[in-house]
């Protein structure tokens, strides 16, 4: 018998209960569109904390479960299948998905009755103590940054097929255990609003929230410095402490808890022992292992009593059975390789994050073995830096040994995800050939923006053409005029590319001119997409040296796309893939061959979804966008373009693309997802076209001037013209 039949059997022995409502119901998610985000959870838990109230009993879920609805329970397991792709722990390692029953009557239960897929997870305490060998400091860094993505693209995915949409309540359970594990509140405090900053950075407000005990009606009145010995008076932790001793001996497995609470505190407390006797750390030991289990007792305990927590998905980052009723999750799951192999789960708060530039992938573990990882000869482990704290660590590849080269780096993010700058210090006398292409082409895919700044500059254009075309190994791009492209001023010129004027939002070959043969009923997009290409500042008479200054005359812009995307709402997304938009621009001057120049051309228009999966990047979702520059709003610019609606969902019939476009403007055009780089002589900027879009701003200078130079894709489909170069 099938899991599904399995299901509707026993679904189909509960008893009847009223008739079902459809999931077009007036009930609506918090949306982007219609709310400003999640009620105030304060006056949420209050409402839900009324007797009258139809509360969910995990324990008597068989009996609550509606019989069977095909639709309904169809729905429950396509929200089960997200779960299980994306953050839940050990399957099909550990558990099958039949060990998953309860949850999919749970989940079946809050579909059936049209409620938000809600999920209470209590976690992220605190940085651990132990900065000198597990974490890199007090605030949070890039691990938090990879599990809030999780989390929010988890979100985003149930509510692109689910009506009523989701949302994750978490817990900061540091009042909870604060007396055992020696972090003082002023660390808990920057943390917990740095975990907030980061959810509002990455566009996760309407779906994830951050509360503590205090939010509880039971400890609202407690001071902080109180709520944890107010938790174990009133819930059983003292009680559970005191009898400690003879429990552990009637049970094996909270022997084995015992046993591995002390091992972890071990090393967590390593450096707030290291001065204290043999039989002193054994007895802190002790203490602190039966005290974080005996606290755990009371937080189970006080959140079993909770009416306003009964609709919640119970979530957990520890290791639980599914059956137990808290479903355990991955809070690195599809991102990163944890060191060595290990099957342990990871968390953020202690733990570090190092990309690996050769294998492409993120690896979690202590700070002390993801620095001692640059003991490879042909590498460097360098620390990466994000408004100015340290974030994480990237290894690099070099392609040479550096011998008597002196190379200094320092390393920094333009934003949490994006843009990441490797500046060589003035002694450094190497180029940008140092580096492997693998190293280079790694960090683009992942960080979308790698600007190499510092290093010595390319004596001419074949100089740039050897290292792109030998050193990268790249197929490179050619244009009726030649593989390199000379962005500068030039009066003679049709176009806004060769001009003072701004640039539009777009990505490289929207519109490529009809001579290179693309065909979009014959090429898919990525059969003549350029997926990588680079700028090379060749001279400025600025002398502006950083990323994200003030003065932003003549400066790159970036957006991060699939940033972009990952902030809009699941039902926006799923409207927004299935949207279609007809990019229309002139272009009639020829070059002396009578071909139209650089991009674009009378009569030519290209067809793209509004959000396209990054053929390179794991099929990421990625926001594909050539910003209007209309007449009327960019009367005296030397180019304009235009896009149509070609094909939208109904949900989106009555949407003009001026309304769309402005939608599109305030969601791409958020400092969160958008920034600039500003040149300095020399700079060489790698571009991952794929997950992100650029423009340029508009400037006097007429000495400023960049090279171009685009690699081709890697496709059996290329057009003609471009298969020949």
């Amino acid at each position: 018998m099938s899991f599904k039949s399995k299901v509707l059997q026993i679904m189909k022995r509960q008893k009847s209960k009223e008739k079902q409502k459809s999931f077009d119901s007036d009930t609506k998610p918090p949306s982007k569109k219609h709310s400003s985000g999640l009620p105030e959870i304060r006056l949420q838990f209050e409402d839900q904390n009324n007797e009258n109230k139809n509360n969910y009993n995990f324990q008597e879920v068989t009996e609550k479960v509606e019989p069977k609805d095909p639709e309904f329970l169809d729905m429950s397991e396509r929200i089960l299948e997200i779960l299980l792709d994306n953050i839940l722990y050990g399957y099909k390692t550990l558990y099958q998905r039949s060990d998953y029953s309860k949850l999919l009557y749970r989940i079946y239960d809050l579909v059936s009755e049209r409620r938000v897929m809600k999920f209470f997870l209590p976690a992220f305490p605190v940085k651990s103590s132990n900065k000198f060998q597990k974490v890199l400091g007090v605030d949070v860094d890039f691990a938090e940054s990879i599990a809030i993505d999780n989390l929010i693209k988890t979100a985003r995915k149930i509510e692109g097929i689910y009506q009523a949409g989701a949302y994750i309540i978490i817990m900061s359970d540091y009042h909870t255990f604060d007396q055992y594990i020696q972090v003082d509140e002023e660390s808990y405090k920057i943390y917990h609003e740095g975990l907030k900053q980061m959810i509002h950075s990455k566009g996760g407000d309407d779906v994830i929230q951050l509360i503590s005990l205090s939010y509880f009606k039971q400890f609202d009145s407690v001071p902080q410095r109180r709520i944890s010995q107010t938790l174990a008076e009133n819930y059983g932790g003292n009680a559970f402490r005191a009898s400690f001793s003879e429990e552990i001996k009637l049970s094996p497995t909270l022997l084995q808890k015992y046993t591995q609470q002390k091992k972890f505190f071990k090393l967590d407390l390593s450096h707030s022992l290291r001065r204290s006797p043999n039989s002193k750390r054994k007895q802190v030991l002790k203490e602190v292992a039966t005290g974080m289990i005996s606290q755990g007792v009371a937080l189970d305990a006080f959140l079993s009593q909770q009416k306003c927590i009964d609709n919640y998905v119970r979530l957990s980052i520890h290791q639980h059975h599914p059956e137990t009723g808290k479903f355990a999750i991955d809070l690195f799951k599809n991102k990163c390789r944890l060191y060595g192999g290990s099957a342990q789960l990871r968390t953020p708060w202690h733990n570090t994050v190092l990309f690996d530039t050769r294998t492409g992938e993120f690896k979690i573990d202590f700070k002390e073995a993801n620095r001692k990882t640059s003991e490879v000869e042909d590498s460097l482990t360098s620390m990466v830096y994000y408004r100015s704290k340290p974030y994480f660590y990237v290894k690099l590849y070099l392609s040479r040994p550096l011998k008597g080269d002196y190379l200094n780096l320092k390393i920094s993010m333009a934003r949490n995800s994006c843009g990441m700058v490797i500046e060589a210090y003035e002694r450094s006398k190497v180029g940008p050939d140092i580096f492997t292409p693998e190293t280079i082409l790694a960090l683009t895919h992942e960080f979308g923006v790698v600007v190499l700044r510092g290093f010595n500059e390319f004596e001419d254009e074949q100089d740039l053409l050897r290292y792109y075309r030998d050193h990268m190994k790249q197929r490179v791009l050619n244009w009726s005029f030649g593989p390199i492209h000379k962005v500068k001023p030039d009066k003679d010129m049709p176009g806004y590319v060769n001009s003072h004027d701004g640039i539009p939002i777009h990505w490289d070959m929207v519109a490529p001119p009809k001579y290179m043969g693309v065909d979009q009923a014959k090429h898919k997009y990525e059969d003549f997409i350029c997926p990588v290409f680079a700028l090379y500042c060749r001279s400025t008479n600025r002398s502006s040296d950083s990323v994200g200054e003030d003065d932003r005359e003549g400066a790159t812009t970036f957006i991060d796309s699939t940033a972009v995307v990952q902030s809009l709402h699941g039902r926006t997304i799923e409207e927004w893939k299935n949207t279609k938009l007809r990019y229309e621009t002139q272009l009639v001057k020829k070059d002396d061959q009578g071909n139209e120049v650089y991009f674009g051309g009378k009569d030519n228009s290209y067809t793209y979804p509004l959000i396209h999966k990054c053929p390179n990047k794991d099929g990421v979702d990625s926001l594909r966008w050539w910003q209007s520059w209309s007449k009327g709003e960019f009367a005296n610019a030397k180019q304009h373009n235009q896009f149509n609606i070609q094909d939208s969902p109904d949900s989106m019939s009555d949407v003009t693309s001026q309304e769309l476009e402005e939608e599109i403007r305030k969601a791409a055009f958020d400092e969160r997802f958008f920034f600039w780089h500003q040149y300095k002589q020399g700079d060489l900027v790698f571009v991952n076209n794929e997950t992100t879009l650029h423009g340029r701003n508009a400037f006097k200078n007429s000495d400023r001037e960049l090279w171009r130079i685009q690699s081709l894709p890697n496709s059996q489909n290329l057009p003609e013209y471009l298969d020949r170069q």
